[in-house]
């Protein structure tokens, strides 16, 4: 959950509760309380002003905070201001018809990985005292999220929080059969997780990774914040690994080869649980790109992600749009390299498959043109260094397809 506070504006609503209480943000990011629940000396004169947060479960950015001010009695009017005397800049007042009033503020939603302190005060009618409460709130994305800086270029202009791994079944890390062979939509029970423990989530279809995602919401007590994957913050991903020059064998953006993750071997996929032994594809290793079979790659904000290339296949939306959509149906060519495709297939835009420097480098992948209407990326465990790649890119399979080859990733967008 993301607890913060903006100033760029402010809308206040106060309304009134019968129960007073001060929470703090749960398991994501810090709050900091200076001063909050500040106690009067007289039930009649002096306001008591604290502070909760809605929802506390939040695992993400929350634009919604609920201050509360007790000791008002009924009938008299309460006014929050910014300024300390309480006199010059009021924000909002409302008049109290129970105990405790409790002020509903609007914000900007913070930036990931940034935090914000600001100062409010209240008086009421009836009283002479101007409380204060100072507050810090921090952002940070969901446990086992990594954030991403947005890239316009290629339609995901908004910074999002994705999955460091694959996704995996909490109740299912073996791929024994109980949530890989998943009949129907995924439940509550089947939750979508992100953990270096575990097989990937895969033998799902596109159609039910959706609403494993979109589960997510429900279980953290949110509205539209968790979805699948979209290609466009695929594409964001891959870019950033292609210009982050420790990704490359050469050091140099364009110099050698980017890896392709585990590719080059049977049987089927792996877990990523910490093991450092080498940078073979069987380990899951974090040791910079002396092996084009490396799992693991760098962003530019120091993050690491595992698996974008190689492992299983992961189902993407082809937008970020409410509901599923696909790719273009048109074009059937079969493998093509990223230089072909144009020639080939001129009605997909580069900014939908295509890497950003040129020559076509080691690591890249290539594309399976088709029908079928859905997208997957990446690669898969067998694939070798030719066909997966970063920007792998796969279009012959329907969204209702199950097959253990094919996995998906979680991605949670906080409020803009």
């Amino acid at each position: 959950m993301k607890c913060f506070l903006f100033n760029r504006y402010i809308v206040l609503v106060f309304w009134v509760l019968n129960i007073f209480a001060l929470e703090s943000c749960n398991n994501v990011g810090t709050s900091t309380f200076s001063g909050a629940a500040i106690q009067g000396t007289s039930s009649s004169a002096i306001l008591e002003f604290g502070a909760w947060l809605i929802p506390t479960t939040n695992s993400g950015n929350v634009s919604v905070i609920r201050f509360t001010i007790m000791k008002a009695r009924s009938g008299e009017t309460v006014t929050v201001y910014t300024d300390s005397a309480c006199a010059t800049t009021p924000i909002g007042s409302s008049v109290a018809t129970g105990n405790p009033v409790t002020a509903t503020i609007v914000t900007n939603p913070l930036k990931i990985g940034t935090s914000q302190s600001f100062n409010l005060y209240a008086k009421g009618s009836r009283t002479t005292e101007c409380r204060s409460l100072s507050e810090t709130y921090a952002f940070s994305c969901p446990t086992g999220y990594i954030p991403v800086t947005g890239n316009s270029a290629v339609d995901a202009p908004e910074d999002f929080c994705v999955m460091k791994w694959e996704a995996k079944c909490a109740t299912d890390l073996t791929g024994s059969s109980s949530c890989a062979s998943a009949t129907g939509a995924p439940s509550a029970s089947k939750v979508a997780v992100s953990t270096a423990a575990g097989l990937p989530w895969s033998n799902i279809s596109q159609t039910d990774a959706v609403v494993a995602c979109a589960n997510l919401n429900s279980l953290q007590s949110v509205t539209n914040r968790y979805d699948l994957l979209s290609n466009p913050e695929w594409m964001a991903i891959a870019r950033d690994i292609e210009k982050t020059t420790t990704n490359w064998s050469g050091l140099a953006i364009g110099s050698g080869y980017l890896s392709v993750g585990r590719a080059n071997s049977y049987p089927g996929p792996r877990s990523c649980d910490g093991l450092l032994q080498n940078a073979s594809a069987l380990d899951c290793a974090v040791l910079g790109s002396d092996s084009v079979y490396n799992r693991t790659h760098n962003l530019s904000n120091g993050q690491i992600i595992w698996d974008i290339p190689g492992n299983v296949w992961e189902w993407v939306d082809w937008a970020i749009t409410p509901g599923l959509s696909g790719p273009p149906t048109s074009c059937n060519r079969g493998w093509l390299d990223m230089p072909s495709l144009p020639s080939f297939c001129p009605e997909y835009e580069s900014k939908t498959y295509a890497p950003l420097f040129s020559p076509y480098n080691l690591g890249l992948g290539e594309v399976l043109t088709g029908s079928a209407g859905a997208a997957i990326r990446g690669g898969e465990w067998y694939d070798g260094s030719t066909y997966a790649g970063i920007y792998a890119l796969m279009l012959t399979h329907s969204s209702a397809e199950t097959i253990d080859e094919i996995g998906f990733r979680c991605v949670y967008r906080p409020e803009k």
